[in-house]
């Protein structure tokens, strides 16, 4: 069955950016539920741009507060831009030299492109991505060497020294924290090529409010011991800076598994659209706030609640990502895989940290020293 596309809306309020998404759910009615999202734009006292969000969001800022057509409890927090600055500094290396030498010193005119998603259509689930398609996926590794490793939760590059990953990934509850990440390739156990960058892990840091329990707040963020090479197999993805998702859909990935009886997750990096499913329906299947905790505009729900796609145990970590118009070839990490009730069943969406409520605090730990 062909999915009609539901229709989408940006209604601009002064002061406010509410984004209202109508989510297709029925395969035979075009019936819409909303999905909103309040974004608050002002101005600090030094006149810089910024969001309103609150203290724990505007992490590390120590400057006046202005509160000032922001809602209560909040203020305005300034918008560094340094996400955006990179995401541009990085899509450079989507075009090479016929070569394909991004990393040397030789530079000319002889240039084109190595984008391997351009002209692609939306994706229908389940199916392999293909090499270069999603540059940005790691694959994080848990065991005493690679070779001997389980790879069990992804990741999303963003820059040359981190890799974004939800914070109950950091700590996994059999196997104890990640050791390695495995970048430049979609087979993540019988891929050999010279392409591929395997990185020792210097640290891990979890979102310092983290809740275990309920997995609330669930990010964190990988350093790695050294830097990676960027080229047309791994590159970073782009983070969600500005927080209105326009898109009625949104592309996940990952090694997890594709059904709930399965042992082992995908060898190959599989890719799926899931459609964001509005917070009243996604309370009605989250419905004991002991156990999910509060379902607020820190997470998001997707899924397809006909049942059949899905993320699934071992997509964990992973990004939830939409591609961008500018700059080229570049995805925009829009959520980060925490959990769900179950894998593929009707009406049982997944719940999504959203990144960018906390772009202060990975912005604070990844580029403090270039802001």
């Amino acid at each position: 069955i062909q999915l009609p596309e539901c229709s989408n809306y940006l209604a601009i309020q002064p002061k406010m950016i509410v984004g209202v998404l109508f989510i297709f759910i029925f395969p035979s009615l075009q019936l819409c539920w909303t999905y909103t999202i309040e974004i608050y734009k002002c101005l600090t006292p030094y006149g810089i741009n910024g969001f309103c969000r609150t203290k724990r969001e505007c992490f590390g800022y120590k400057g006046p507060i202005n509160t000032h057509g922001c809602p209560s409890g909040t203020f305005c927090c300034p918008d560094s831009g340094i996400s955006k600055r990179k995401c541009e500094e990085y899509s450079a290396a989507v075009f090479g030299t016929l070569e394909d030498q991004l990393n040397t010193e030789v530079y000319d005119d002889d240039f084109e492109s190595n984008c391997n998603i351009e002209g692609v259509p939306l994706i229908v689930g389940g199916v392999e991505a293909a090499l270069k398609e999603f540059p940005h996926m790691a694959a994080l590794g848990f065991g005493l060497t690679p070779n001997t490793a389980k790879w069990m939760c992804g990741g999303t590059l963003i820059s040359e020294h981190f890799v974004l990953t939800a914070a109950h990934c950091l700590d996994h509850y059999t196997v104890g924290r990640p050791k390695f990440v495995k970048l430049g390739m979609v087979n993540v156990l019988r891929d050999y090529s010279k392409n591929i960058q395997i990185h020792n892990i210097d640290k891990v840091i979890s979102y310092p409010y983290y809740n275990k329990a309920v997995k609330m707040n669930d990010i964190g963020l990988i350093k790695l011991k050294r830097k990676v090479q960027f080229n047309t197999y791994a590159l970073p993805g782009c983070l969600d800076s500005e927080g209105v998702i326009k898109e009625a859909r949104v592309i996940a990935t990952g090694w997890g598994k594709t059904r709930n009886d399965l042992r082992e997750g995908s060898a190959s990096l599989l890719k799926v659209t899931l459609n964001i499913i509005g917070i009243n329906d996604c309370k009605k299947a989250f419905n004991r706030k002991s156990r999910y905790g509060k379902l607020d505009q820190s997470r998001m729900c997707a899924g397809d609640l006909r049942g059949g796609k899905d993320t699934c145990q071992g997509d964990s970590g992973g990004p939830i990502q939409t591609i961008l118009e500018h700059p080229f070839c570049m995805y925009r990490i829009v959520g980060v895989t925490s959990f769900g009730l179950t894998c593929g069943f009707v009406f049982a969406p997944a719940i999504y940290t959203r990144v960018f409520n906390y772009i202060p605090w990975i912005e604070h730990v990844v580029w403090s020293h270039e802001s």
